[in-house]
């Protein structure tokens, strides 16, 4: 059945029979959620990039449907974290519905991206990088019920999100400086994704709709624990990742100077 469907979905010029093949694939696998991790390892970027990126709104729909339904999943989204790592265009195809004309898919959209974010903060940066907080401030005035409730949700998701950037780099500056002090380099090499993602914060506090939710005592606490954590030069080639996190933090603090 499924690789019927395949075939169909993929060889049909008609928009209908398309549709109808991706919607019947959407519904099957929302029935037997343990055949998702095999058909993403078998069509997961023909059946997500192109959906995400057709033509026809209801193939679209149920393309962010499976995506949505296979991030829900713990056991299956570890896959469609390395092939989103592999495949750039299925996160800007994601990002794109936030464009939509159908509020369906932009609400549906919205979901896609708080899916994402709880899968990693990295995705996260990503989402930012693609001007998430530009899309999302637009969204704001969106008169579709679903697509509001959906950005709220969001909103909420954004507080333990950062909580949770801001542990991780703590973690990383204590882990730098016990290297510092025993003259290794040892464990450096993820310290700059991890830095780097203090990048989100910058995103959002100088967001008006996002500030609200992310700032408060807790973080301005641990941004200045951060300033009297980090080493005053990185370990082995950590230097620029460190230098670049200094004036990372350096402009989230003059940002939450100037909130009145």
């Amino acid at each position: 059945t499924l690789v019927g469907l395949m075939g169909i979905y993929s060889s049909s010029k008609t928009e209908n029979v398309r549709a109808t093949a991706a919607s019947t694939l959407s519904r099957l696998l929302r029935n037997s959620p343990g055949l998702v991790g095999g058909v993403l390892d078998r069509w997961g970027q023909r059946l997500l990039l192109t959906g995400l990126a057709d033509s026809s709104s209801k193939v679209q729909v149920a393309a962010v449907n499976m995506l949505n339904q296979a991030l829900s999943q713990p056991e299956v989204a570890p896959k469609l974290a390395g092939l989103l790592t592999q495949e750039q265009g299925l996160l800007p195809a994601a990002m794109g519905l936030l464009d939509h004309s159908l509020p369906l898919l932009r609400a549906k959209a919205v979901v896609s991206i708080v899916l994402l974010c709880r899968l990693s903060p990295q995705w996260l940066l990503e989402c930012c990088q693609q001007k998430l907080v530009l899309h999302m401030e637009r969204l704001t005035r969106d008169k579709d019920t679903c697509t509001q409730d959906a950005v709220v949700l969001l909103r909420q998701e954004m507080s333990g999100a950062v909580k949770h950037i801001c542990s991780g780099i703590a973690e990383q500056l204590a882990i730098m400086q016990n290297n510092q002090n025993r003259c290794s380099s040892s464990g450096s090499g993820s310290s700059g994704a991890c830095l780097e993602q203090l990048q989100v914060v910058l995103h959002l506090v100088t967001s008006p709709f996002f500030r609200p939710a992310v700032v408060d005592g807790q973080l301005v606490q641990m941004l200045a624990e951060f300033l009297l954590a980090v080493p005053a030069e990185g370990p082995g080639g950590e230097a620029g990742s460190v230098a670049e996190f200094s004036n990372t933090l350096l402009h989230v603090l003059e940002a939450l100077s100037q909130v009145s």
